[in-house]
């Protein structure tokens, strides 16, 4: 019997195994910088805030808030940036009736000046048509696309759903600046259904939410690894403590503890800072020497 394991059941003689269990838990979701997935202290508001002070002033920007329920992260994205607001384009998309009207009630407020804010009945999949949509309440920001796996009774609604590069050619976006993706396990259809965007180099950085129901929808980190790395893209996990940009999937990524990760064109790593972190054969994420 190994060293660590004669450790370990000592401390079990000691302490419960629940004990050790929620500490070892703790240890490790602080260490992983995934203790709470909350935009004001995961660097969900920092990215964004960053990402709009490094734009020319005078440059127009697109943002896209694809499952915005309340409209917080646009919100907090035109409270916070230090450039003018007038030039900002927001298209918000939320297609759960009750929490639409709450969005087009928080963003009446803040349209002023040549600013457009457009709020979209539509969600954003990999394809176009209706599809079944589950709404958990009118104060949850849980409501989803239902995935084809799906069984029981849910109650569902059916939605209007595009994709995000029929939606940019039916608009006539020509370049995205920041793309935040929530959309509660369905986040790797909409990067499917920006492909051409992607190939294109139309997005520059999107942003998706990753946890334990994207195995719903039959998805795992290591496919947006496969799909967006040959377009010239990178891929970096948002923390409080900066991003972490990993050039290539390992297991340890992949443990569907909610967490969010943004995907950024590589000619402009410039928008957003960073370090490059790796794997030891420990399994352990750690700096390298490089940056970004």
């Amino acid at each position: 019997m190994s060293r660590a394991i004669n450790l370990y059941n000592a401390l079990e003689t000691l302490v419960p195994r629940s004990t050790l269990w929620r500490m070892g838990r703790f240890l490790y979701l602080g260490a992983r910088r995934e203790l709470k997935n909350a935009p004001t202290i995961n660097g969900e508001y920092a990215a964004i805030g960053q990402v709009l002070a490094r734009c020319p002033v005078d440059q127009p920007i697109v943002l896209c808030d694809i499952g915005a329920n309340f409209g917080h992260w646009s919100l907090e994205a035109l409270e916070h940036a230090p450039r003018d607001a007038s030039k900002i384009d927001i298209h918000l998309f939320e297609p759960a009736p009750d929490q639409r009207a709450r969005l087009e009630a928080n963003m009446q407020r803040v349209q002023t000046g040549e600013m457009g804010i457009h709020v979209h009945n539509l969600a954003l999949a990999e394809t176009q048509g209706e599809l079944p949509f589950a709404v958990t309440g009118s104060e949850s920001g849980n409501s989803a696309l239902v995935p084809a796996s799906a069984t029981g009774d849910q109650a569902t609604i059916k939605v209007p759903v595009s994709t995000l590069d029929d939606f940019m050619s039916a608009q006539g976006l020509k370049d995205v600046l920041f793309a935040k993706v929530d959309t509660e396990g369905n986040d790797f259809n909409v990067v499917l259904g920006a492909q051409a965007a992607f190939k294109s180099k139309s997005i520059a950085i999107m942003q998706i939410e990753y946890n334990w129901r994207w195995l719903e929808f039959g998805h795992f980190l290591r496919k947006v690894f496969e799909f967006v790395t040959p377009y010239g893209y990178r891929i970096g996990k948002l923390t409080g403590k900066g991003v972490e940009f990993y050039k290539d999937w390992h297991p340890e990524l992949d443990r569907m503890i909610e967490t969010n990760f943004v995907i950024v064109d590589a000619s402009r790593m410039h928008l957003i800072d960073g370090l490059e972190y790796d794997f030891s054969n420990a399994n352990v994420s750690q700096p390298t020497s490089g940056t970004k």
